[in-house]
């Protein structure tokens, strides 16, 4: 299979200079832009690849509907969730993502929020916007505390590999628990809620699938330590938001840091504004000024492998499960 043979397709919202880097690595692909409605130009309907960023739901269905021959989407997202709408599903189109760019940013902000709310920064800087000389803060540290990471792949390995250096004990949770670098332990999913006992800080960076869908709600936000913190970066719908509110306003565990939400934009009216014991971002955790092109360096190499019919890296594994 000749690189000639390809259209390579790009969601518009894919910068000039990610598209400069792939037309310089392989001039004799055909590079087409779509727009933001998705639908394809007549002479692009050959393509084989898209390549998608920042795309909606029904801007893919109309490129889908237009494109009989779509081999291959990667989505430049730490997930699959997004990209498997049941007209995805239904063809046998091979799935990748991007894998080893947003993990680093994505743990220094775990870090970051982690210990913005140890150390009772969100306070001192209402103290300090008040002009108030405020000393009565409560503030913890990491040393001898257990991190908890639900999910040890590529995020949670990078998260516990940052946390190392602060001398803290790192459980990790896994559908294979096996050994890995970083972790003290790996858990099975039927360990849970050992898991959320142990810890000081607890780390939610599954993907969003079936089985992990409000995988945390009251019960198991009951189990947290009083002073625990929690910092989600996955996906919005891993926790019960409405059992979330109830705990933090209850004051059941210490604090949460949270990038992710089951509606995006967070509306106005979420309770979870509110809270004095939050901080909330909105779903940035991942950006970098270098992520788009350390993101296309990766999507090229992959491309490389698809032209030479090799196996394709950081693909997905299973369809029903979601990752």
């Amino acid at each position: 299979m000749t690189r000639r043979s390809h259209t390579l397709l790009l969601s518009h919202r894919i910068g000039t200079e990610t598209e400069g880097v792939l037309t310089a690595r392989f001039p004799e692909l055909r590079v087409v832009r779509l727009p933001a409605s998705g639908d394809v130009p007549e002479d692009a309907r050959d393509a084989t690849v898209l390549y998608r960023a920042g795309m909606s739901h029904d801007a893919l269905r109309t490129a889908l509907a237009q494109l009989p021959d779509l081999d291959w989407i990667h989505t430049a997202s730490a997930g699959f969730n997004w990209v498997l709408i049941p007209e995805v599903v239904a063809r046998p189109i091979r799935l990748t993502r991007t894998a080893r760019v947003l993990d680093v940013p994505i743990a220094e902000y775990v870090v970051g929020t982690t210990l913005a709310l140890l150390k009772g920064l969100p306070a001192l800087l209402e103290a300090q916007r008040a002009r108030r000389w405020e000393r009565e803060v409560s503030a913890r540290g990491l040393l001898g505390a257990t991190v908890g990471i639900i999910g040890a792949g590529a995020i949670g390995s990078a998260v516990a590999a940052r946390f190392r250096p602060f001398g803290v004990r790192v459980l990790g949770m896994k559908r294979d628990p096996k050994p890995l670098a970083d972790f003290d332990e790996i858990l099975a999913p039927t360990e849970l809620d050992r898991l959320l006992i142990e810890s000081d800080v607890v780390v939610v960076a599954c993907p969003l699938t079936p089985e992990t869908r409000h995988l945390l709600g009251a019960r198991e936000f009951a189990l947290l330590r009083t002073h625990a913190v929690l910092v989600n970066i996955a996906r919005g719908e891993v926790l019960v938001e409405s059992d979330l509110v109830e705990a933090l306003r209850q004051r059941r565990f210490a604090a949460a840091a949270l990038d992710v939400f089951s509606e995006e934009p967070l509306p106005a009216t979420s309770p979870l504004w509110d809270l004095d014991n939050v901080i909330l971002t909105p779903h940035i955790s991942y950006v970098d000024p270098n992520n788009s092109l350390r993101g296309v360096v990766e999507f090229a190499d992959n491309l490389e492998r698809y032209v030479a019919g090799a196996p394709l890296l950081n693909e997905i594994k299973s369809r029903e499960l979601g990752y």
